[in-house]
């Protein structure tokens, strides 16, 4: 990457001298050279061209020189991005590092739809748009095919409905998880009564012991205890010896 990089700043100048933007004898504008990273690993290129080349002795300081910044998304906190409001990278770092149906990247948009409702704002109002059409919106829902919007208010709407209906997704999903596992315990409980009735009639009152052993097993465990009931002779033949 640092290599690349070089040769970008490379044919930049030379398409400004060749374009007459730098006229002889003139100097070069400075470019800032940044790599935005959003990958999982922890970068570990070198920034520096001079690492790339192996020079002897003393041909070393005849190597190029060329450093570019890294900005790892992945390790800035957001403690850090929420103190910048009105720093734009760091908004696309809030996007880029939340899901697509994370109720948090409505708030990053409504930000950007007032930040860059200027006029003098357009063509990067439009690469926003974009950004957000391929990498955020395409991923809601990638089954259904969808108008892609002209405006960050647009997206803005699009986001809404659709979060909406993922929590609601997630609300249904929980309501039913609740009813299963509330049909489990339940089950459980029957169980539980039902055995230790069973083994008072074959042996008496139980010991603290067993009823606690009851009370924490599960309701396989139960179910084959209930089984062994009718053949086993003791009440640790049914639940095993207390400790």
């Amino acid at each position: 990457m640092a290599l690349r990089l070089l040769t970008y700043v490379c044919l930049l100048y030379q398409d400004l001298i060749r374009g007459g933007q730098v006229k002889s004898g003139g100097k070069l504008p400075p470019v800032f050279p940044l790599v935005l990273y959003n990958g999982q690993p922890k970068w570990a290129a070198t920034q520096e061209v001079a690492d790339l080349t192996a020079a002897p002795g003393g041909l070393a300081r005849w190597s190029p020189r060329f450093r570019h910044h890294l900005l790892d998304q992945g390790r800035v906190s957001e403690k850090e991005l929420r103190r910048l409001p009105d720093n734009l990278m760091a908004r696309l770092i809030e996007l880029e590092t939340h899901l697509p149906d994370d109720p948090f990247i409505r708030e990053v948009t409504q930000a950007l739809a007032e930040h860059l409702k200027d006029p003098a704002f357009d063509s990067l109002r439009r690469a926003f748009v974009v950004f957000y059409n391929r990498t955020i919106l395409s991923k809601l829902d990638a089954s259904q095919s969808i108008e892609p919007p002209n405006d960050l208010q647009e997206i803005d709407t699009m986001l809404a409905e659709r979060i909406d209906q993922w929590l609601e997704g997630i609300r249904q999903e929980g309501v039913l998880k609740g009813e299963q596992e509330g049909l489990l315990k339940g089950k459980q409980v029957e169980a539980v009564r039902m055995l230790s009735r069973l083994l008072r009639l074959r042996f008496g009152d139980l010991p603290t012991w067993a009823e606690e052993r009851l009370a924490r097993a599960p309701l396989e465990q139960l179910e084959d205890w209930i089984d062994a009931v009718l053949t086993a002779e003791t009440l640790e033949g049914v639940i095993g010896p207390e400790g």
